[in-house]
């Protein structure tokens, strides 16, 4: 090879990587946040003490609807945070069951239906009711201020899905959509305008 061939190649590679870390950094990752824009939130309720969260297909299924909502979030520069409540009485009973399901953002331990992540979700009138298993998808607005403070709005909920059979259902309709966004379609402003937030 000349040294003429080797430069340009060089200078080729060096565009590629630059292009890609640009790319990279304005995609937030699950649990980081954008400047502005929206955060959307991924909340599973369950409980190691519920016959159907015990179900061998729920943990493939929560994870088919975690990676769509990424996916679809990815697809315009928002985040995802995962968040878990594990309702059980006992928390290390919980933290052994949740384990099954993958990683979380956050996680809720314990309380029984006092727990904090099932209240915030399962008292929402989108919700209606109360039960196990729980996966609810919700948006935030976020916005960091100029005195580097994170402001977010109150949660709207997108998508409440109560019981197996729900998500299940769910998981499945996801796997016949190959257009894209799968989930945050016309139900989901998914604008890139920077939302405000009071």
């Amino acid at each position: 090879m000349t040294l003429g061939v080797v430069i340009l190649l060089a200078i080729a590679a060096v565009v590629v990587v630059t292009a890609r870390l640009a790319a990279a950094s304005r995609r937030p990752l699950s649990g980081q946040l954008p400047a502005a824009g929206y955060e959307y939130l991924l909340a599973l309720i369950t409980s190691s003490n519920c016959f159907a969260c015990k179900h061998p297909e729920l943990p493939t299924a929560v994870g088919e609807i975690r990676e769509a909502l990424s996916s679809d979030a990815r697809l315009v520069a928002q985040s995802v945070r995962t968040i878990a409540g594990i309702i059980n009485t006992d928390p290390t009973d919980g933290m052994r069951f949740i384990s099954e399901f993958g990683r979380f953002d956050e996680y809720s331990f314990g309380g029984n239906w006092e727990n904090s992540v099932a209240r915030h979700f399962l008292s929402r009138p989108e919700v209606r009711r109360a039960g196990t298993p729980t996966l609810v998808i919700a948006r935030r607005a976020v916005e960091l201020g100029p005195d580097r403070v994170m402001r977010l709005s109150p949660d709207t909920v997108l998508v409440a899905l109560i019981g197996l059979e729900s998500i299940r259902q769910f998981a499945s309709d996801l796997r016949s959509r190959w257009a894209f966004p799968r989930i945050l379609g016309s139900s989901a402003d998914t604008s890139l305008a920077s939302p405000r937030v009071p």
